[in-house]
Order: structure tokens, then C-alpha cells, then sequence
């Protein structure tokens, strides 16, 4: 049994991860905002749930910790927007600072969850020897961490550094999301009888369901050191690249009253195909859910009412703007600390 830190443990690879780890007969400590609440991580037995910002993790925060799992972060493009210095002192700044404070304080293994992001357009297939072109300033400090954390490797080899690139991911969470392409298109399927496509939809973008990329940091955590350290692997499956406008009808397929919608306008830039190779020889990884599956249990969940379309949680960056209105209101209007 490891003890095992997971920034952004309460996110929406975070709530899929963690019980799977307390299942593998982890310790699991949960550092995360909470933003959006603990989904009944505080609950779990073998689950540690600590508030906290990795901007400010140092050291002493990580004595008796056997692996740190790195997923905190802005969590996409349009949130990143909202503030790119902040994207750079969280997305960047901040995962470089939890790893280097894993390396000081003798933490074994620190495994970074990066994006395919990095890519950002590519003519052909690409795989972790492509050059990386982001098109966002998310992709941009996703790259600069990753740059970064595999100088400190470099200086660091006690500790083991793996950094994964996951692709777009899809599927039920405790902590549900729908600004991810699969997961909106069901939602507006469901909710308007409409898939929006913008320009053609011939943009590709490669897919994997949220249980498999947890999956593949399960792999990492407990494969071999020389297997994993210092290396950079994408994470998915070759089958699992898709045009837009290929998930609208599979969406469709689920829902067939839906109607597909191709807008003129295509602001949409990414485009890129990814090859996962390297990542499947070393571990026989291959996706075990389909985009079909994932369409599916979204649609049961919402015709059950386990999730209710409107609840703000689902919506990272209505979200966020929310808190920033609350805490603009309360300093117009608080004194003393108050409002009232």
C-alpha cells in the first residue's frame, strides 16, 4: 500500500481516480480547492481530504508521500481565457512547483497529467516525437510544465517523473462536466433535440473515456521505475480519433430524433490526429469504453435525474465566473468582513 497525493483530487478525473486507488488498497490524500465541493471523497474511508493551492505546496506538505498524481489545474481553453497569468502561475508555475517540492521532499514517483492539447494542429499523425504547436494559452503552460518538470528529472533522479498526455476526454464523473465535446453534444441532444457542428466538422480530435485515462495513471503508478521515468507518453488508442462531425452522429446514433447542425463559422483552430503506440507496447493499453458507451450512461444519468442539466458544478466556466461575481459583490459590499 502507497500514499498517494492527487492534486485537483476532487475534479473530474479526480473523482473517478480516487476510488479506484483507495480500491487498489491506496492511502489516498486529496489537495484540491473543493470549489465545487468533495463529491463524498471526505467520506471514503482511506481518503484524506486537504484545501489547499499547489501555487503555495512546498515541501512539508508531501513528508510520508510515496507518489504524487498531478491533476490540478484551469481545466480548458475558455477557463484559461479568463485570466492567461493565472493559467501560467496554476497550469505552469504551479505543477512545477508540486514537482520539484515531491523531488525535495524524497517523494518516489510524481506523475503529471498533461494535455494532447500540446499538439495543437497537425497535418498527419502525431506522436510524442511530433513537435508541439499549442494554439491556447492552456496548451502553452501545459507545454511549459512539461518542459520544465523534465529539466528537474534531469537533476533529480531519485525521484521518478512520467508526464502523460491525455487526449479529450468523455464520460460520467462524480464530478460531472459539460463543456468536453462528447458530454455537451449528449447534453444538447437531450435537452434541445440539436447537435451543434461548427464549419464542416472535419477537425479530428482524439477521445477516451474518463475510468480509461484513470486507468492509465493506475498503470504508471505501479509499473516498473524503468518504464516510466523521464518519459512522456500519449494517452489513448489509436481507433479512438474521430472528426467532430463523426461524434455528432454517434451522438445521433443514441438519440435519432436529434438534429445535426453545421454552423458556418469554425473559430475552431485544434486539429490534430494522435497516435498512442508507445504507450499501448508498454502496457497493453487499449480503450475500454467506446464513444457510444459514453453516450449512453450520460443520457441514462440525465433521464434518471442523477444529473440535473442545470446545475452550475457542471459547468466549469459559468462556474467560475459565478465565484468572481460573488466575491466582486462582497467587496462592494461587506463591512467588517460582513455583509450583514
Amino acid at each position: 500500500m502507497a500514499k498517494i497525493f492527487v492534486t485537483g483530487g476532487a475534479g473530474y478525473v479526480g473523482t473517478t481516480l480516487v476510488p479506484q486507488l483507495v480500491a487498489d488498497g491506496h492511502e489516498v490524500v486529496v489537495f484540491d480547492r473543493f470549489f465545487f465541493g468533495d463529491f463524498g471523497l471526505s467520506a471514503m474511508p482511506g481518503v484524506t481530504c486537504r484545501t489547499g493551492d499547489i501555487r503555495h505546496v512546498g515541501p512539508s506538505d508531501l513528508a510520508g508521500v510515496d507518489a504524487v498524481v498531478d491533476l490540478a489545474g484551469l481545466s480548458n481553453d475558455p477557463t484559461c481565457d479568463l485570466d492567461p497569468g493565472l493559467t501560467s502561475d496554476i497550469v505552469h508555475r504551479g505543477s512545477v512547483r508540486v514537482a520539484r517540492a515531491a523531488a525535495e521532499a524524497g517523494v518516489a514517483r510524481y506523475v503529471l497529467s498533461s494535455s494532447c492539447s500540446v499538439y495543437g494542429h497537425g497535418d498527419d499523425w502525431l506522436d510524442e516525437a511530433s513537435p508541439t504547436r499549442p494554439l491556447s494559452r492552456y496548451a502553452e503552460a501545459k507545454r511549459d510544465a512539461e518542459r520544465d518538470i523534465l529539466e528537474i528529472a534531469a537533476n533529480r533522479p531519485d525521484t521518478c517523473f512520467t508526464i502523460l498526455r491525455n487526449p479529450t476526454l468523455f464520460g460520467m464523473s462524480h464530478r460531472m462536466r459539460f463543456d468536453l465535446v462528447v458530454n455537451l453534444m449528449t447534453l444538447h441532444a437531450f435537452t434541445q433535440g440539436r447537435v451543434y457542428v461548427m464549419g464542416t466538422g472535419s477537425h479530428w480530435r482524439p477521445l477516451l473515456h474518463v475510468a480509461d485515462v484513470s486507468r492509465a495513471f493506475r498503470e504508471v503508478l505501479r509499473a516498473p521505475r524503468e518504464a516510466v521515468a523521464g518519459e512522456v507518453f500519449n494517452v489513448g488508442d489509436d481507433e479512438m480519433n474521430f472528426r467532430i462531425v463523426t461524434i455528432a452522429y454517434q451522438v445521433k446514433a443514441v438519440l435519432p430524433d436529434t438534429t445535426v447542425d453545421l454552423l458556418k463559422e469554425d473559430p475552431e483552430r485544434r486539429d490534430y490526429r494522435v497516435r498512442f503506440g508507445k504507450f499501448r507496447e508498454r502496457f497493453g493499453f487499449r480503450a475500454s469504453r467506446t464513444v457510444h458507451d459514453g453516450v449512453v450512461e450520460v443520457v441514462e444519468a440525465l433521464k434518471s435525474g442523477r444529473i440535473v442539466p442545470d446545475d452550475p458544478h457542471w459547468y466549469t466556466l459559468r462556474y467560475y465566473k459565478m465565484l468572481l461575481d460573488a466575491e466582486r459583490l462582497f467587496k462592494q459590499f461587506n463591512l467588517d468582513g460582513r455583509i450583514l
